[in-house]
């Protein structure tokens, strides 16, 4: 507990310079998506709701939602096609950009089965995350398929940005629940009921 509150302690006067809270808050006002959002939203609970599709996509079997585990694996791939690039291994670059590509069904699925579950100031911001990841998937596949003759600079740089645009939409995924708590299950705080037992 004390090293958690040194840490609270010394990251407290970064609060306003590092906090990208009010960089994404704007996007849970785009109540432009909204028609779009609702008419989405019904397709996907139409398919999903009370159905074994729907618990499995949710990870409702598992107690946990699958999506944030799957993402792991494109943007680990595609993290090291970045680096391989850099290192001289085109072809193994290209390798990990086809894993990355060929695990998306997987990804995509459940991002969309846990997005149909949120409400509305929540699928807004979600809307954006899967537009900007969609924007990365795009130029993935592009340096992918500009790959098949042999790396050149442009592939290299179409898989960089890529790669940011994929960071960008995590960093907006991360919003979503760390600041609007999508999928996040209220329970008690474990260690907080642990001391007020003790003390009882």
């Amino acid at each position: 507990m004390s090293v958690l509150s040194g840490f609270a302690a010394g990251t407290h006067g970064y609060d306003q310079t590092m906090n990208l809270s009010d960089t994404f808050r704007p996007l849970e006002e785009l109540a432009a998506l909204d028609p779009v959002s609702d008419l989405i939203q019904r397709r996907w609970r139409k398919i999903l709701d009370g159905r074994a599709a729907g618990t499995i996509l949710r990870g409702e079997w598992l107690g946990h939602a699958a999506h944030p585990a799957l993402v792991a694996v494109p943007i680990g791939a595609w993290t090291g096609a970045i680096v391989l690039d850099r290192s001289g291994e085109p072809r193994a670059a290209r390798r990990m950009i086809g894993l990355g590509l060929a695990s998306l069904p997987a990804v995509i699925t459940t991002g969309w089965a846990d997005w149909s579950t949120l409400d509305g100031r929540q699928r807004r911001v979600g809307l954006v995350h899967a537009a900007t990841n969609a924007a990365g998937v795009a130029l993935f596949l592009t340096s992918y398929l500009r790959r098949r003759t042999g790396a050149d600079e442009t592939s290299r740089w179409l898989g960089l940005l890529g790669w940011s645009a994929v960071g960008l939409g995590g960093a907006i995924g991360g919003h979503l629940v760390f600041n609007q708590g999508a999928r996040v299950a209220q329970r008690p705080n474990t260690a907080e009921a642990v001391v007020e037992y003790n003390v009882a």
